[in-house]
């Protein structure tokens, strides 16, 4: 980052401010993430760069998240105009998915839905397993809100399915605590009680991951408040040689 800003090198920046953003959002650090979209947004709009539809779905995403729907909808239609001009198939299945969230928060589930779909459509045309898992597990959660409990069923199953064969521990979990809700609401005790228990023991694994993101956020956060602090620091000098220089000067000048 710091080579790429002294050569002013804008292509380079908003790859590595998107990457720094990718790896703060992967440790549950938002705010962070949300500082780097948005630089690497501001820069790939300086140079009208192909990836913009990629930073604003990203941007779109934590806003979501956030719940500023009003903040998020700008970002969403942006991303899926720049997509129709730079075709990028597992980027546009995720600002799918992205969409159904923002109409399934509004209460729009027949929107939200057909988001879904779309996004199914998408992934299956580049076999995006990944894609497909989250795609089938946000279809089951809405099926089981409507009570359409076969439908919440059948998603739910292909959703940890995909998250099995791709070692996806909090999909999985996600699907164990649907499946044990819909299961309940059959009324098959057992299969819930079952479901239940496989929950908690993703649970389980997934917390000593969580335990691992939180040490590199910390870890992070420190080298960021060092490298604001040394930054500081810095400008602080300058500006004492900056005044020194003055009075120096003026010396010379009485002196003279």
């Amino acid at each position: 980052l710091k080579i790429y800003e002294n050569l002013n090198n804008s292509v380079q920046l908003s790859k590595i401010y998107n990457n720094i953003g990718v790896i703060y959002r992967s440790i549950n650090d938002e705010g962070n993430a949300l500082n780097y979209f948005l630089k690497a947004y501001k820069t790939q709009k300086g140079i009208n760069d192909a990836a913009i539809g990629v930073s604003a779905s990203n941007i779109a995403m934590i806003y979501i998240n956030q719940e500023q729907l009003s903040k998020a909808e700008p970002f969403l239609n942006e991303a899926y105009l720049q997509f129709q001009k730079n075709e990028n198939p597992r980027a546009l299945g995720e600002l799918y998915n992205n969409f159904s969230h923002f109409y399934f928060i509004k209460k729009q589930p027949e929107k939200a839905k057909t988001a879904l779909e779309n996004a199914e459509k998408t992934f299956i045309s580049i076999d995006d397993k990944f894609g497909l898992s989250d795609t089938y597990l946000f279809l089951s959660r809405i099926y089981l809100n409507e009570n359409n409990l076969s439908q919440a069923l059948a998603y739910s199953r292909k959703s940890l399915a995909l998250a099995k064969e791709l070692e996806l521990p909090e999909t999985k979990m996600n699907n164990e605590k649907l499946l044990s809700e819909i299961f309940e609401k059959q009324g098959n005790k057992d299969s819930a009680f079952v479901h239940l228990k496989k929950y908690e023991k993703e649970k389980e694994k997934l917390a000593i991951e969580e335990n691992a993101k939180e040490r590199i956020k910390t870890e992070l956060n420190f080298q960021y408040e060092k490298s604001k602090i040394e930054e500081k620091e810095l400008a602080s000098r300058e500006k004492l040689k900056w005044f020194f220089g003055l009075i120096i000067l003026g010396i010379i000048g009485i002196s003279g």
